[in-house]
């Protein structure tokens, strides 16, 4: 049960390789190049090897662990593009748990922060996350672009992650977005009606959400790098519904409304400047209903623009997990229902009706900077390991995650689905558990096969024969 996604998706993220005392390494001709060729002697050559991609504008292809070239403080990481979200989590807990076990070996530290906390940074040293939405169809393209364009401000208020800047509490939550020119063209997002490179400026890549990136991709920029892999494939599943939902727009023949210039950019700069606390505006001028615009809400927080886009996209989210044990989809989506969702009540920052990465940076300074800087390579690290982030310490928003996929209040039983004699099934081991799927046989009798999620009944015994 794997989750098929409803186009490929890939991550590709970029991860600061720091010294010992949480800064850059300066000297980039000579000590840092060696620091990263270090870090590449303990990766397997499978992920330094070029793959290629149909499509792809690129000549050379993609590796899934690398460098740019001119930044050899900058280790970058990147999926495979995937069809399910299992093989995405898959992809991106390994590469993320090998950099982390080399750069272990070596004496270094990694750090998943959007701008260095401490070092002041050279013109375009930041670090961000960016995600492919694999589309071929140009009009398809055309309408995921303008799906997720509506949704720039409250995604960028959701990922802040780089409030510190040489030590001290900076104006913005996103550093790195606010003064990173590789990030939102000047003549703001335009809303696109065909697709053409005419509005984008010089470098149409440049942008906060790109159809026209090096793959056949809808590219989204914007984001500062996550710190965990739970939180990046949570991401991704809310990018798929959201993608999801301009397809199911499309073959309707239904327009996306287009939200004002204005509209869009004082929601993005607010969004960077304040994350989830940030106000927003809506579009009171649309004519049909569209999230929260065109419903008389002059201003709302950023935390409540999201409670309305994820009950927006709620039926895609539903559609995408349907296939997926709850455990994967509580780990994946629990990160993003912290951050939005109120759990309980504490003086400590992170919990605090959610909370963003930015948010939880800023409770560590308050401790003392080298604090902040320790704990942000203990948590890149284990946050390799899918199902850990730092915002799910002592808080877990599983009941109202499940509440918004209409299967809390169904009770956790074991439900027969198929019974098979020993000689349709393969395995024959006592216990065995395969997302969600349980294969238990009894002494002497035929093996039972039972799905423990309880929002989903049936499965197709050519499927589990497939699992077993």
């Amino acid at each position: 049960m794997r989750g098929d996604v409803g186009f490929t998706h890939g991550i590709e993220k970029e991860i600061q390789i720091v010294n010992k005392d949480g800064t850059l390494e300066q000297d980039k001709e000579g000590k840092a190049i060696k620091d990263f060729e270090n870090i590449m002697k303990y990766v397997p050559d499978e992920y330094k090897k070029v793959r290629n991609l149909p499509g792809s504008k690129k000549k050379e292809g993609y590796r899934q662990i690398w460098r740019d070239q001119g930044w050899p403080t900058q280790l970058e990481i990147s999926t495979r593009p995937c069809f399910d979200f299992v093989s995405l989590r898959s992809d991106l807990e390994n590469v993320s748990t090998i950099i982390s076990r080399a750069s272990e070996k070596i004496g270094l530290s990694l750090v998943a922060s959007g701008a260095n906390p401490l070092s002041e940074p050279e013109v375009g040293e930041y670090f961000g996350e960016h995600h492919h939405i694999g589309i071929a169809s140009d009009e398809e393209k055309i309408y995921v672009y303008n799906m997720l364009r509506s949704f720039t401000g409250e995604l960028i208020a959701l990922t802040v992650n780089s409030p510190v800047k040489k030590g001290r509490v900076y104006a913005q939550k996103s550093y790195r977005i606010g003064n990173n020119p590789a990030v939102g063209p000047p003549q703001g997002v335009p809303y696109l009606r065909e697709l053409t490179e005419e509005e984008f400026g010089a470098d149409p890549r440049q942008l906060d959400i790109t159809p026209f990136s090096n793959y056949p991709t809808v590219e989204i920029r914007f984001f500062d790098v996550q710190m965990s892999v739970c939180r990046s494939i949570g991401l991704a599943i809310i990018l798929q519904a959201l993608a999801l939902k301009a397809r199911r727009y499309l073959y309707k023949h239904r327009e996306i409304p287009e939200i004002s210039q204005e509209v869009i950019e004082h929601n993005r700069t607010y969004g960077i400047r304040a994350g989830l606390d940030a106000v927003f505006r809506s579009d009171k001028d649309i004519e049909n209903s569209f999230a929260y615009h065109g419903k008389g809400i002059a201003r709302l927080r950023a935390r409540e623009a999201l409670h309305y886009m994820l009950e927006f996209i709620r039926p895609e989210i539903g559609e995408l997990t349907k296939n997926l044990s709850q455990d994967m989809i509580k780990k994946s989506l629990n990160p993003i229902f912290a951050s939005v969702y109120t759990n309980n009540s504490t003086k400590d920052v992170r919990h605090q009706q959610g909370g963003t990465l930015a948010d939880w940076q800023l409770s560590l300074l308050n401790i003392g900077v080298d604090h902040l800087i320790k704990e942000l390579a203990n948590w890149t690290s284990k946050s390799s390991k899918f199902g850990v982030d730092p915002l799910l310490v002592d808080k877990d928003p599983s009941k109202i995650l499940l509440e918004y996929l209409g299967v809390a209040k169904k009770e956790l039983k074991l439900q027969p689905v198929k019974l098979l004699t020993p000689k349709e099934v393969k395995s024959t081991k006592v216990k065995r558990v395969y997302e969600g799927i349980v294969v238990e046989p009894p002494k002497g009798g035929p093996i039972k096969i039972f799905d423990i999620r309880p929002y989903r009944w049936t499965l197709r015994v050519t499927r589990i024969r497939q699992l077993t």
